[in-house]
């Protein structure tokens, strides 16, 4: 079986918005990134750029220029009129995510993390840098906190067991005094040793 080209990396366009800008509004397309990070974790890192037909566009012609297995590749055209009706906006999207899809089976042009043969162009347009270390970096930071938290839960019981060891010596001790003060404190049935008291004198005659 062949190897796989970029099985670190996917990407595929799921949505679009409509953005106000002067007095025609412009459609922008979600492009979905998934890298998996090469660490022991394997963690997946997820980011989203928006884009506009225009760019995809530009993208696509730089491209053609320099790899030349673009020519298996095919890219939307334009359309003049009805640009924003909701049917054919659906059915670019689909095109694009195929579009996008087709580029990442190119070999080597997605594996960023050999910059000398990858395409530095889709580096920028996925805003790989970018999107894939702020990703790196909230984990750290979770991962830092969770620590932390942690470090105080443990800390907790070790000082609860301390407040019982000095609460049980202060018992102890006042349990002793409590002894010296009264021996017969726990005593049911005790005599005390007292001088018996004078007779009585005799009534005179």
């Amino acid at each position: 079986m062949p190897k796989r080209p970029n099985k670190n990396i996917r990407a595929d366009v799921r949505s679009y918005r409509l953005v106000k800008e002067g007095s025609k509004p412009k459609v922008e397309y979600q492009l979905v990134c998934c890298f998996k990070a090469p660490t022991l974790e394997k963690s997946v890192i997820t980011w989203e750029v928006w884009k506009r037909y225009s760019q995809f566009n530009d993208l696509d012609s730089v491209l053609r220029k320099k790899w030349a297995d673009m020519n298996a590749v095919t890219f939307p055209g334009k359309k003049v009129f009805g640009a924003l009706d909701p049917a054919f906006l659906d059915k670019r999207l689909g095109q694009l995510s195929e579009y996008v899809q087709a580029l990442l089976q190119i070999d080597n042009i997605a594996d960023f993390h050999k910059p000398h043969i990858s395409s530095n162009e889709l580096r920028h347009f996925m805003n790989f840098d970018t999107g894939s270390q702020a990703k790196k970096e909230s984990g750290s930071r979770t991962e830092r906190r969770e620590s932390k938290a942690g470090k105080s839960r443990s800390k907790t019981p070790r000082s609860g067991g301390r407040t019982a060891r000095m609460g049980r010596r202060r018992s102890s001790v006042a349990a002793r005094n409590t002894k010296k003060k009264d021996p017969y404190a726990n005593a049911t049935n005790y005599v005390l040793d007292t001088p018996a008291a004078a007779p009585a004198p005799a009534p005179a005659p």
